[in-house]
């Protein structure tokens, strides 16, 4: 006999941070160098950047501002924006900071079950989220898309990036429960399935994560998601290929126009 308060039985699947284990190395260790701003010019306009006594050309052209640095994604994504912003920004990830260059706010971990956001991950992926949504506009370091938005981290993902189902849900309805965001950002990333692409209209029995984030939705949060960084569809992406979720990709590229060409990938 079915449990009236059960909705729907599925296996608890993992998803990824968009830059992981079997990712391109040279873009994981370079997430702390770009949110620093510690890379130097190189020829042709590129940023360089040293890690562990090795030295790797960052395949992206970085505008500069006084002081700071303009990451090539940010400026492709019309950044950074001028204003004052106040909405915060629920990070569901590997954790945040704790960095100088964001507003980061108390929030929650559903990996430890408390209030430990700091990102001890094993390539920085929520904080390196964090600094291009929204890393300040000041005399150092790069500058994200809404400059100082408050940064609420849900720690989701643990130090190798991987962040079960179970926790994603745990992470969106603390952020629902306690009002504590107006988006929420998923930079996770999985295989989507058949019950995925079922629209969160009542009628078919649609996944867990469809369901947590169009109850999100009807609830007047705004959803991002990374659409990955392999080149697939977006329709083979969760969280992606919801049709209610605001997907973005990343890009391959080393001289500023689409279309591939570079040694690394751009992670997101």
């Amino acid at each position: 006999m079915q449990d009236p308060q059960v909705t729907l039985v599925e296996p608890d699947r993992v998803l990824k941070t968009a830059c992981s284990a079997g990712s391109n190395r040279l873009a994981l260790r370079s997430y702390k160098s770009r949110l620093d701003g510690t890379g130097s010019r190189a020829p042709g306009g590129k940023q360089q950047h040293t890690h562990a006594g090795s030295r790797a050309l960052l395949q992206h052209d970085a505008a500069s501002v006084p002081g700071q640095t303009v990451p090539t994604g940010v400026a492709r994504s019309g950044g950074p924006v001028q204003g004052t912003f106040t909405a915060a920004i629920a990070v569901l990830d590997s954790g945040v900071g704790p960095h100088q260059d964001l507003n980061i706010l108390s929030g929650y971990s559903c990996i430890s079950n408390d209030g430990n956001t700091d990102d001890d991950s094993l390539e920085g992926h929520g904080t390196h989220v964090s600094g291009s949504a929204a890393a300040m506009d000041n005399d150092f370091g790069v500058i994200g898309i809404a400059p100082g938005a408050p940064i609420v981290p849900v720690k989701v993902a643990d130090r190798q990036g991987s962040a079960s189902i179970s926790s994603v849900l745990c992470g969106i309805e603390w952020v629902l429960q306690n009002k504590a965001a107006a988006v929420i950002n998923l930079s996770l990333d999985g295989a989507a399935t058949s019950a995925d692409k079922v629209p969160c209209d009542g009628t078919d029995a649609t996944s867990a994560l469809h369901q947590a984030i169009c109850g999100a939705i009807n609830q007047g949060v705004i959803v991002t998601a990374s659409a990955g960084n392999d080149a697939n569809l977006t329709a083979l992406h969760i969280p992606a290929v919801f049709p209610e979720v605001m997907s973005a990709g990343s890009l391959t590229d080393y001289n500023g126009k689409a279309g591939g060409g570079a040694h690394a990938i751009t992670c997101g």
